[in-house]
């Protein structure tokens, strides 16, 4: 036991953890970004005060993923034990989450005046 405590203190890099079996996967982000950006684009277009729920319960969602990858020492680990596509996917979905809301919005107004 004593050897072993002398070891794991002289050699900590031995003693390693994981860090993406506590973040969600590739395939949750991708997820939650397709059903973000439908959610987001059809309450947008056809009843805007949807978004008043809507996209605050999308960006707890996808910005609490962007914590961890900003951070400089998670960040990077993350980066290591993922990989770049993870990074970049945590950052696009608040965006392309952002821009159809944003479409949704414009269509409905080019649509509400050509009605009228």
């Amino acid at each position: 036991m004593r050897v072993a405590l002398i070891i794991f203190l002289l050699f900590p890099a031995i003693c390693n953890a994981e860090v993406m079996d506590k973040m969600p996967s590739l395939l949750s982000i991708s997820i939650t970004m397709v059903v973000g950006v439908i959610a987001s684009y059809l309450s947008a277009r056809f009843n805007p005060t949807l978004l008043l729920i809507v996209l605050p319960m999308l960006g707890l969602l996808t910005l609490s993923g962007l914590f961890e990858v900003n951070d400089p020492y998670m960040g990077a680990a993350i980066a290591q034990e993922a990989s770049s596509t993870y990074i970049f996917v945590s950052w696009f979905s608040p965006f392309l989450i952002l821009t159809f809301a944003g479409l949704g919005l414009l269509i409905r107004s080019r649509h509400v005046k050509t009605n009228t």
